[in-house]
């Protein structure tokens, strides 16, 4: 009787695992599969279920790997260091327990049409929100050369700050801006009313120190449209 009350609440359960609009079920025969009977007691392998677990990484984990990525002007390439993404942790229809997550996904799309690209080369930044072009423009990026240089890569919106002070002891510097958006420790996006001008080969002589620098209007649209999380992809 006590064994049969036990497997009783495995009897018909299923788990289906949302992905966006991609979903994985792990249906019952999968479930009672994985079962051990022990006396009068019930228990689900862990092996088997870790497995399971591990193989719907495999399969769904974005971040931490060299990702695809479309650029505005059609080029396909390959971002390597890409710190933006899900990473699945540890039934009902449910998402998976995540140890890390990001903004939105779609399956294995994990940008879902929402997303900052940012070109070193064209020296140009572009905001996608829902699949649509939100806002453009040019950007000044950090001085080619060791230690100021613009890393490339994908990364979260870690937070917003307004204002928020800029500070270096290593390059003597401490100035107060309007709008703070970092992605990757003290590099992040932020208004420069200093520069001249925008975009061109500003960057090769007027460079920042790493931040990517925009004009004033154009950070502040920029921070009024965009949330913690949003991913940001930075390419040469």
């Amino acid at each position: 009787t006590t064994l049969n009350a036990a497997l009783q609440k495995y009897k018909g359960v299923s788990v289906t695992y949302t992905f966006g609009k991609e979903t994985q079920v792990l249906d019952n025969a999968t479930i009672c599969s994985w079962l051990v009977i022990s006396d009068e007691s019930v228990s689900v392998d862990t092996a088997q279920a870790q497995e399971y677990i591990k193989n719907l990484a495999t399969k769904y984990n974005t971040i931490y790997r060299p990702r695809s990525f479309t650029t505005t002007g059609g080029e396909a390439i390959t971002i390597e260091g890409n710190e933006y993404g899900y990473r699945v942790g540890a039934a009902v229809t449910r998402e998976p327990v995540y140890s890390k997550s990001g903004y939105s996904r779609n399956g294995t799309d994990d940008l879902n049409g929402s997303y900052i690209e940012v070109s070193l080369e064209q020296q140009h930044l572009w905001l996608y929100k829902n699949g649509a072009l939100v806002t453009e423009t040019d950007i000044v990026s950090g001085l080619p050369g060791e230690g100021r240089e613009t890393y490339r890569g994908a990364w979260p919106i870690a937070y917003k700050a307004s204002p928020f002070t800029l500070s270096s002891d290593v390059y003597g510097y401490d100035t107060t801006v309007t709008y703070w958006m970092p992605f990757n420790g003290g590099i992040g996006f932020h208004d420069a009313d200093w520069q001249p001008y925008f975009g061109g080969d500003r960057y090769l002589t007027g460079g920042s120190h790493g931040c990517i620098n925009m004009p004033p209007d154009k950070a502040g649209e920029l921070y009024n449209i965009i949330q913690y999380n949003v991913p940001i992809v930075c390419f040469y």
